[in-house]
């Protein structure tokens, strides 16, 4: 005759998705990013299976509900990973987009102070060419007296 407790391990079944929550656990740690989706689909098949198991203890492998309870931890886990990550990234985004910004900010009041500067000194050139052709057109005038005035006396001689 066979004990109660040989007949009772042998009735006992394992949970059905206790493997998958552990796989899908271990992944969520693995996979950071993905993380979130395979913990959460971790969490709610063990969920489950925590129901089933507490209604009728008895009918499951211990090992069974140790490896659920493993894939649970690590789900939680992932879970919680896959939350810092995504609020790193974000942050990091905004962050460079701020900094970006700033850049594109600052290089347009640089190419504003850059164009006034060029207009001003532009026209400091201008004025200085300007002053410049009026002192030649002086001196053009003066050489043309001078012409005038040589011309003169040598038509008096």
């Amino acid at each position: 005759m066979e004990s109660i407790e040989s007949l009772s391990t042998k009735q006992q079944k394992k949970l059905p998705n206790a493997t998958a929550v552990l796989v899908l656990g271990i992944v969520s740690i693995v996979i950071c990013l993905l993380g979130f989706i395979t913990g959460t689909i971790a969490l709610v098949l063990a969920s489950r299976d925590l129901k089933e198991y507490r209604k009728n203890p008895a009918l499951y492998e211990e090992s069974s509900y140790k490896n659920l309870n493993a894939g649970r931890i690590c789900a939680i886990i992932g879970v919680c990973l896959s939350a810092l990550t995504i609020i790193f990234y974000t942050l990091y985004f905004i962050l460079m987009f701020n900094i970006l910004n700033k850049a594109i900010d600052f290089n347009k009041d640089n190419m504003h102070n850059n164009y006034e500067y060029l207009e001003d000194r532009l026209e400091e050139l201008e004025s200085e060419e300007y002053e410049e052709y009026n002192s030649r057109e002086i001196d053009l005038e003066d050489v043309e007296m001078e012409e005038i005035e040589v011309i003169e006396e040598f038509e008096e001689e």
